[in-house]
């Protein structure tokens, strides 16, 4: 188990925030952001003073001094092993000598996962310890890049309150976790499982981008071909051109089950005087039309289906097989419906989804750089974002 007397810094690194179309705009892979200040606290020495480094977009190499230290200590961790990682190769070829503690990720264990993404103010308030000062907030919700704030401004907030605080932090966990064995354990273990998981998320994962943007043809075509095809199904029942949605589950229930659609149809009569608030556009009335629905499994003997609250059948893909089996119409139908499903699901996740989080490296070639989520659940499984890993498809679309 770590012990004060072991050696060990608490740092803690401001950077830029460059990624403006993504969620986490300060993301380390993003190649426009850098370290603006890194500060550290070396834990051991008899008047332990703040080491401070500056960076700049030119120059981001991390000095010496705050890599001999064999254990790390920080707030949200990750966040800043993955910044060293990215600009020390020093650090990056002797990462696994090191050990780590995160007292974001702590705290969440001593809280029996009940406080999730436990910020530095949260836990700070449990210890008796200030809040964050204002004054660089301030300047960030004004909309000042990290760079432009005076590097003495930073420097309190960072090595004045960050640093100081993670620390008597991080003293005080470790007093709570010499009583308990058995969480010292589980703290020890999960510390050593996040460094792996930075090593993992600082690696990422390579994307062939031209197979994806192969692939989402591919799909778009194949989502098309299904949609146009249980499109005429519909307009055989009888919705008229243009209305059949077969992601609505009413829809649905008129197309299987019959009854009368209540259609809302528009026409121009004409524009709105000039003294209206709509001066200039066009004025529409609007009719409700009820159209008569020739339902797919009318007559026939059914399966029992579960209702949803508002007493339409619910067609999930099981429901589905189930309607599919009484007749061969029945079985192209709910054949489409689950094809476009599993296309849209393929596209808007696995493709879609997946290229706007790539960086690229090479022509060609791209990396994904998941965010793994370690305080974020109440019974402490891990998750995964931007994008979501845990998740992924091994089955390619492409050649159903």
């Amino acid at each position: 188990m770590i012990k004060l007397e072991d050696d060990y810094m608490v740092l803690d690194c401001e950077t830029t925030v460059k990624a403006k179309k993504l969620k986490n705009k300060a993301h380390f892979a993003h190649p426009d952001n850098y370290i603006v200040l890194l500060c550290g606290r070396s834990g051991n020495e008899v008047e332990p003073g703040i080491s401070m480094f500056a960076g700049t977009k030119e120059d981001c190499m991390i000095p010496s001094s705050f890599l001999r230290k064999r254990l790390l200590v920080g707030h949200n961790i990750k966040f800043d092993l993955l910044y060293l990682l990215k600009f020390s190769n020093e650090f990056r070829e002797n990462f696994h000598h090191y050990r780590v503690w995160d007292t974001a990720h702590v705290e969440y264990l001593l809280s029996g996962q009940s406080c999730k993404f436990p910020s530095l103010d949260d836990v700070s308030a449990k210890y008796g310890l200030p809040p964050k000062p204002d004054a660089v907030k301030v300047m960030w919700d004004a909309g000042m890049e990290t760079e432009d704030i005076p590097i003495e401004t930073l420097y309190e907030y960072c090595a004045g309150h960050d640093v100081p605080t993670t620390h008597r932090i991080f003293h005080g966990q470790l007093e709570q976790l010499a009583c308990n064995s058995t969480l010292a354990r589980l703290v020890e273990s999960q510390m050593l499982a996040l460094q792996a998981l930075t090593h993992m998320e600082f690696t990422g994962m390579y994307v062939d981008t031209e197979r994806l943007s192969t692939l989402e043809i591919v799909l778009k075509d194949k989502l098309e071909s299904s949609s146009q095809a249980i499109n005429t199904v519909a307009r055989d029942a009888g919705f008229p051109d243009g209305v059949f949605n077969a992601n609505s589950r009413h829809h649905l229930n008129y197309l299987f089950f019959g009854g009368t659609l209540k259609h809302e149809l528009r026409e121009q009569i004409g524009v709105y005087g000039k003294g209206a608030q709509k001066a200039g556009q066009p004025k529409f009335s609007v009719k409700e039309i009820p159209i008569k629905i020739k339902g797919l499994a009318e007559g026939k003997l059914l399966p029992v289906l579960d209702k949803a609250k508002d007493g339409t059948f619910k067609l999930d893909d099981e429901a589905l097989i189930q309607l599919g089996v009484h007749s061969s119409e029945l079985y192209y139908a709910t054949s489409f419906i689950r094809s476009m499903r599993a296309y849209e699901k393929e596209l808007n996740t696995y493709v879609e989804g997946y290229k706007k989080h790539v960086y690229p490296i090479t022509d060609g070639c791209g990396v994904l750089f998941p965010n793994f989520n370690t305080t974020a659940t109440s019974t402490g499984r891990l998750s995964s974002s931007n994008p979501n890993m845990q998740n992924t498809s091994n089955k390619d679309a492409s050649e159903d």
